[in-house]
């Protein structure tokens, strides 16, 4: 969960709590834009940027972890835990 401040400069955001919830709820492992098309129903306003930037946050936290495979988009696990990614090249 998180919290209402985790810093200094941080406040809870509903934004950022329902991404987290999102990202928790599949175990696939989804761009920022698949996150983001899911959420825009929910939160008309929402930019990709806005995306992006939590879940930079979210990262810096310990809470996701990015999945770097060399391709052009970044994938996000919510699974912090120690275990393996595969990425076929064939």
């Amino acid at each position: 969960m998180i919290t209402d401040k985790t810093d200094g400069n941080t406040r809870k955001s509903r934004q950022r709590t329902a991404l987290l919830e999102l990202l928790r709820s599949t175990r696939s492992h989804p761009t920022a834009s698949w996150l983001y098309d899911r959420l825009k129903e929910e939160f008309p306003d929402l930019s990709l940027g806005t995306v992006y930037r939590n879940l930079s946050m979210l990262a810096d936290r310990g809470m996701v972890r990015v999945l770097r495979s060399g391709s052009t988009f970044d994938r996000f696990d919510a699974d912090t835990s120690a275990h393996y990614h595969v990425v076929c090249e064939a």
